[in-house]
């Protein structure tokens, strides 16, 4: 998904996506041609969206709940910080 202002793409890595276990998501400098900070772990990630003015990443995993439910679990993401958080990759 690319940001609004162009500068970022968030993807998906590993099995993530609704009810297929672990993965996330990483941002992608677009004029750079590289990775902009590191792997984020969102447990059974289904969505994924960018504010209006890109300075916000928006994420919808899925959590256990009660029995045998699962409840939503959203997280807002701050993407300067995360593209300044630097590449965790050794």
């Amino acid at each position: 998904m690319l940001s609004p202002d162009g500068r970022s793409l968030a993807y998906t890595w590993g099995t993530g996506g609704a009810f297929r276990g672990d993965g996330g998501f990483a941002l992608f400098d677009v004029e750079g041609a590289r990775r902009a900070g590191p792997y984020v772990e969102v447990k059974f990630m289904g969505a994924m969206q960018f504010s209006p003015d890109s300075k916000y990443l928006a994420t919808v995993g899925w959590v256990p709940g009660r029995g045998r439910k699962r409840d939503f679990e959203v997280q807002i993401w701050d993407v300067e910080a995360l593209r300044s958080a630097g590449d965790d990759t050794p």
